[in-house]
């Protein structure tokens, strides 16, 4: 009877644990493929690379994501790297894409 329960505890344990970690998981990739899904839809190539780098180097994904389709979709040839030099230039007074699209913009007018 002993061995049952201890087996029971172990298999709960297990089992809690396992929930625990797909869960972590289902929600980093949530922060990720989010943005990737929106850039995709867009018809931006972006790879989830990026976006995880953008997120590791502690650059908002959220930010640049809406200021390269703002930028793209107004026929401006920019690229990920460019807005986050931008945005870390820059970085105390961008909090919206809208912000980081005037400040790219005013930065390289004469393009």
């Amino acid at each position: 009877m002993v061995t049952t329960q201890s087996t029971m505890i172990y298999v709960v344990m297990v089992s809690s644990l396992s929930l625990v970690v797909l869960l972590a998981a289902l929600a980093f990739l949530a922060l990720v493929v989010r943005h990737w899904l929106r850039e995709f839809l867009h018809g931006l190539p972006v790879s989830l690379f990026q976006i995880l780098g953008m997120w590791l180097r502690g650059n908002p994904p959220f930010v640049m994501i809406d200021a390269y389709i703002q930028l793209r979709r107004a026929g401006e040839e920019v690229t990920l790297t460019e807005l986050e030099h931008t945005y870390i230039d820059s970085r105390s007074r961008i909090f919206t894409g809208a912000e980081l699209v005037n400040v790219f913009e005013s930065r390289f007018k004469s393009r």
